[in-house]
């Protein structure tokens, strides 16, 4: 999550920058866009505190840590993880950071709770939701790593 945040960053202080120094701070819609692109640092700045934005695998399951929200998605909620190329044309103009990511597919039950909104955005992708990006690791690993877990959680419910 950090290159993302980081650029979030950069192009908010050029755009504040660039506000001041033409010398249209007074002008009202100059500082709607001063303030909008001030709250965007903030966020940027939050998302690069160390532990902000993570992703938690335990033995009941995944939880997403963000900023702004927690979700937990149990291992028995939980059919398969995939890796999703969120870039539609084909072209390879997206960065690896932002075009590869890791959707999962969850029960008949889990997906009545999702969003109807997430649904159909994540459909497009064959999947059901998405993990937020994980420093350090590709996509690729971390869905064979989860799969692991996974196939592994259900072992342990079958013996149990």
């Amino acid at each position: 999550m950090r290159t993302p945040a980081c650029w979030g960053l950069v192009l908010s202080a050029v755009g504040l920058a660039v506000i001041f120094l033409t010398g249209h701070s007074a002008d009202p819609l100059a500082r709607f866009f001063a303030f909008a692109l001030a709250c965007l640092s903030l966020v940027c700045i939050a998302c690069l505190i160390p532990g902000s934005s993570r992703l938690e695998v335990c033995e009941q399951g995944i939880t997403l840590n963000q900023i702004l929200w927690r979700q937990h998605i149990s291992w028995a909620n939980l059919r398969a993880f995939t890796v999703i190329d969120f870039d539609d044309t084909g072209l390879g103009l997206s960065p690896d950071w932002a075009r590869y990511s890791v959707g999962y597919l969850v029960t008949d039950e889990q997906l009545s709770t999702l969003s109807r909104v997430g649904r159909k955005f994540h459909g497009i992708y064959g999947c059901h939701g998405s993990l937020p990006p994980v420093d350090g690791m590709s996509a690729d690993d971390l869905v064979g790593l989860l799969n692991r877990a996974l196939a592994s959680s259900r072992v342990e419910r079958e013996e149990a």
